[in-house]
């Protein structure tokens, strides 16, 4: 996916929904932050069904810092299942309050 966005850009893409945490937060923000919106996940498959709150809190703060300012923009949100843990669910909301002031 990353080695075809920037082909993707030239033709007009303005939105991509990327794995961020797959393919790396800041090295998404560095060659993208300025031309793309990333339509960016709370790690799903991992963080939040499995790590702890504290982990969920990091995770959207690193994500919402790496892109706060960038002209391509921000889109962030999370899926809660029912294997993600209430406190997760809340951590990952409180995060998103807290640090979404920032952008």
């Amino acid at each position: 996916m990353i080695d075809i966005l920037p082909d993707l850009i030239e033709i007009g893409l303005n939105v991509a929904n990327v794995q961020v945490s797959l393919l790396g937060i800041e090295t998404i923000s560095e060659r993208f932050g300025r031309k793309l919106c990333i339509a960016a996940d709370v790690d799903r498959q991992h963080i939040l069904p499995f790590g702890t709150p504290g982990q969920v809190k990091t995770l959207v703060k690193d994500i919402i810092l790496a892109f706060k300012g960038l002209d391509g923009g921000l889109i962030l949100y999370g899926e809660i299942g029912p294997d993600v843990p209430i406190e997760n669910a809340e951590s990952m909301l409180k995060a998103l309050r807290d640090y979404g002031k920032l952008v």
